[in-house]
């Protein structure tokens, strides 16, 4: 058998690895609070040279101020990494000149200047994937949501007319917000 046969192959499906530990750390975790951003994760599979790590955003945060050189690795990442320029659609595109090997433990990934949702509570998760020069994606994860916290309230007073025993008055309470109050706020 063999000689002269000829057939079709089979389809083969190949699917995205997965990214292990993906995570995000804010430096600044106040509500409109601006910042560094720590991304975490470790790759299942190699990313070549020029491939790339996609993080998506939920809504609220502000991502348009990163700039192209924002994004910065002090050990975990060799090379030169750039931020692709104009940001859309909440996804943030991190160029890896030299790539990964598989298996790399990135720890300290910084993007700078992100700003956070004008609300407190827990955000949506962060998806994220490692790409090919092309565009391919190979590994995929989310990291999850992150807790947007308060900012304090500025300039507090309180002061009452008159301060004899027994005095009937109004009160006065002063404040000062940090962010603005929403139609309808309390």
């Amino acid at each position: 058998s063999g000689a002269g046969t000829t057939g079709a192959a089979g389809a083969v499906t190949i699917t995205a690895g997965a990214l292990d530990g993906p995570g995000i750390v804010l430096a600044n975790p106040a509500v409109g609070g601006n910042g560094n951003v720590t991304v975490s994760f470790t790759n299942a599979n190699p990313i070549p040279p020029n491939g790339d790590l996609q993080i998506t955003f939920p809504d609220g945060f502000d991502i348009s101020a990163v700039a192209a050189n924002g994004a910065t690795s002090a050990s975990d990442i060799l090379g030169i990494l750039t931020v692709a320029t104009p940001i859309t659609d909440q996804v943030l595109t991190i160029n890896l000149q030299f790539g990964l090997s598989a298996g790399t433990i990135v720890a300290d990934l910084t993007v700078a200047n992100v700003t956070n949702p004008g609300v407190t509570g827990l955000t949506a998760g962060f998806p994220m994937e490692t790409q090919t020069a092309a565009d391919v994606k190979i590994d995929a994860g989310t990291a999850s949501g992150v807790n947007i916290t308060a900012q304090p309230l500025l300039n507090t007073s309180v002061s009452l007319p008159d301060l004899t025993v027994g005095a009937t008055g109004n009160l006065t309470v002063a404040f000062r917000t940090t962010n603005a109050v929403p139609a309808g706020g309390e």
